[in-house]
């Protein structure tokens, strides 16, 4: 009798220790889903209103040049550079118009390193800087926030880039001085 209330005891643990197990599962699973709850927060396309919003929380002020339907245009300045973003569905584009003249040298340097961005002459003949996402899920504020305050350094960087190094790649001033080492030693 002994032996058949021992084997209910692991009978009565096994189902306390099933029923936990299935607690801890539930409860992960719904764990698991709380992130893709916050992507689902997120949007497929780009509202020009949810643009707006987003670039006014960085603190620039805009101009709207144009909306329609999906698609959207802001003007704003940055560190005194012009600053144009369009919005059209999932994509996004910059472009930051940086000095009147840029040497091709370091236009082309530039895009060698920096993949992220282009540099560019625009119609008006300014020394520009570019970004383009085109976001393939749905897009959340972070996702935007993230692109636009990257290219907003990528800005500042590039200015620098383009007012302060030499447009020549680097190369000695002078060759290396070949003295006349004593060799008697």
């Amino acid at each position: 009798m002994h032996e058949y209330y021992g084997h209910s005891q692991s009978g009565k643990t096994a189902a306390v220790n099933l029923r936990l197990c299935a607690s801890i599962l539930f409860l992960a699973l719904a764990l698991g889903r709380a992130p893709s709850s916050a992507t689902a927060n997120g949007s497929a396309d780009i509202s020009p209103a949810r643009m707006r919003v987003l670039l006014q929380s960085t603190g620039v002020e805009l101009t709207e040049t144009s909306s329609s339907g999906d698609s959207a245009a802001f003007a704003f300045h940055l560190n005194g550079h012009n600053v144009k973003l369009h919005s059209q569905g999932k994509s996004i584009q910059l472009s930051a118009c940086l000095a009147d003249h840029i040497a091709l040298i370091k236009q082309s340097q530039w895009t060698r390193e920096h993949f992220s961005t282009g540099a560019y002459i625009d119609e008006q003949g300014c020394a520009s800087l570019r970004a383009e996402v085109n976001f393939g899920v749905r897009v959340t504020d972070e996702m935007i926030e993230e692109f636009i305050t990257g290219f907003f350094t990528d800005v500042t960087i590039y200015a620098k880039f383009v007012t302060e190094f030499p447009s020549a790649p680097n190369t000695p001033s002078a060759p290396p001085v070949v003295g006349s080492a004593d060799l008697s030693a």
